[in-house]
C-alpha cells in the first residue's frame, strides 16, 4: 500500500509540475472586436482589385497595354502585387474620370446659351 501511495503522490506531483509549467509558458490571448471600418476597407480593396484585374483583361485595354510594352497578364500580376492603399487610389482615380459624353460646366453653359439663342430666334 505504501508503494501505491508513493506512486499516486509522484503522479500528482508530476501532473502539478506539468500544469504549472504549461501555464507559465502560455502566451496571453488577446481578442478584440474587428471594427466595421476595417472590414469595409478590406472588402472595398478586394472589390477594387478585382475591378482593376478585369479592366486589365479587357481586349481594348490589353491592346493599349501591349502598345506600351506591357503584357496584359503582367498588368494583372502587378495589380495583385499592389497594396490595398494603391489599389484604392488607382480605382478612385479611374472612378473620377469622366465617361464618354460627359460635359464640363463650360460646355454645358455654351449648350444652354445656344439653346436660348435658338429659342429666341424662333
Amino acid at each position: 500500500m505504501n508503494s501505491s501511495r508513493l506512486s499516486n503522490l509522484l503522479f500528482h506531483l508530476f501532473l502539478s509540475v506539468v500544469l504549472v509549467g504549461a501555464t507559465i509558458h502560455a502566451q496571453p490571448v488577446r481578442a478584440g472586436l474587428v471594427g466595421t471600418e476595417d472590414v469595409a476597407a478590406a472588402t472595398k480593396a478586394a472589390e477594387a482589385r478585382e475591378r482593376l484585374q478585369i479592366l486589365a483583361k479587357r481586349p481594348e485595354v490589353a491592346k493599349d497595354l501591349q502598345a506600351l510594352g506591357i503584357a496584359p497578364q503582367e498588368a494583372v500580376e502587378r495589380v495583385a502585387a499592389m497594396t490595398d492603399a494603391e489599389v484604392l487610389s488607382i480605382s478612385g482615380k479611374l472612378g473620377a474620370l469622366p465617361a464618354g459624353g460627359a460635359l464640363t460646366s463650360t460646355e454645358l453653359l455654351i449648350v444652354i446659351l445656344v439653346l436660348v439663342l435658338v429659342a429666341l430666334a424662333l
